[in-house]
């Protein structure tokens, strides 16, 4: 009690117009009852955590909005794409010679390290030209792959002029690609990308004659080989950092494989690149949408947001162990994402 009657002593606000100054308290004080003092501290004791501590108003059973952290660019997880056989519409190549380019590309996607591989022969696809990529975008997002990559030949001109005199001619033979390269988000099969680059190689030869042969087409078709086989390889390396451009355009996300108990099987892990601590919103499958009118698949609308998790550790090649951070009612199949 004497504490309190000491500390009561110390201040006394009194307002003169311009400022605060600091009083002691007046003698008169020491007669007040010790138990009047007590509660006039009390008081202003009360008074004064009114003032200092935020009241928020509202309906209490609101729940709380869990931001996701986001992460820095350099840190992305990676993509699981699919990537589909070259497809020749010009019917120039021969399927050995395409079966090698795509090889070497898959070679070379392979060592950049940002993309997870899947190959066709990995999930069951129809495969059989004209290839519906729609189809194939919705077969792949329940195989739980992000991107849909579909290089095309589209086209290849070939040309031959030859000089009109002469004992020996000259011969000039002019060839024109079109590599076309297009990737789709699996998820609602949305073409992300759409882009077509040029080759022309040009070939000059000379002839003895009246009258040059003309080149038949199985000589035509060596040509083809000999100069485009590397300048396609190229082209479809280039293309790379177009795919890799677009990881800002679509939304990665892995699904739940398992609950057991508090623990959450996921099918994402440590070689996608997620990392223990990572939070991950989880949200039901969506629904597919369909023209009413043609009856064709569109697209999958977004799911219902249901709450987060955190990654706790990895099992596997490539799975992800996490467990419960905000929210209720998760199943398997539901989708994971992570925003950065």
């Amino acid at each position: 009690m004497k504490f309190l009657e000491n500390f009561f002593r110390i201040i006394l606000v009194k307002w003169d117009w311009y400022q605060y100054r600091i009083w002691a308290i007046p003698s008169w004080s020491s007669k007040m009852p010790h138990l009047f003092r007590l509660n006039l501290f009390l008081a202003l004791f009360v008074l004064s955590s009114c003032v200092m501590v935020p009241v928020e108003l509202g309906n209490n059973s609101a729940k709380k909005k869990v931001n996701v952290p986001m992460r820095p660019e350099s840190d992305r997880p990676r993509a699981r794409t699919l990537v589909l056989p070259i497809q020749d519409s010009s019917e120039w190549f021969e399927r050995s010679s395409l079966q090698e380019i795509y090889d070497n590309w898959l070679n070379y996607l392979e060592k950049q390290d940002q993309l997870i591989l899947i190959k066709p022969e990995e999930i069951e696809l129809n495969l059989q030209p004209p290839l519906n990529y729609l189809a194939i975008a919705q077969k792949a997002h329940d195989a739980g792959i992000q991107l849909v990559i579909a290089p095309t030949i589209q086209e290849l001109k070939f040309s031959q002029q030859v000089a009109p005199i002469g004992v020996i001619r000259s011969q000039t033979i002019e060839m024109m690609v079109r590599v076309n390269m297009e990737v789709y988000q699996s998820k609602n099969g949305q073409k992300l990308l759409n882009k077509s680059r040029l080759i022309t190689q040009t070939d000059r030869r000379r002839r003895l004659g009246n009258d040059p042969e003309k080149i038949e087409l199985s000589e035509r078709k060596k040509l083809v080989l000999e100069f485009f086989k590397l300048p396609v390889e190229e082209v479809l390396m280039d293309f790379y950092l177009d795919i890799v451009g677009l990881f800002d355009r679509f939304q990665w996300e892995g699904r739940i494989a398992k609950i057991q108990g508090d623990r959450i099987f996921l099918n994402v892990g440590r070689k996608t690149g997620l990392k223990v601590g990572d939070l991950l919103r989880v949200t039901d499958l969506g629904e597919e949408i369909y023209d009413p009118q043609s009856g064709q698949f569109i697209g999958r609308s977004s799911g219902r947001v249901k709450g987060t998790i955190e990654i706790i550790g990895f099992f596997g090649e490539d799975g992800g162990v996490a467990v419960l951070h905000s929210g209720a009612g998760f199943k398997e199949n539901d989708r994971v994402e992570l925003s950065w």
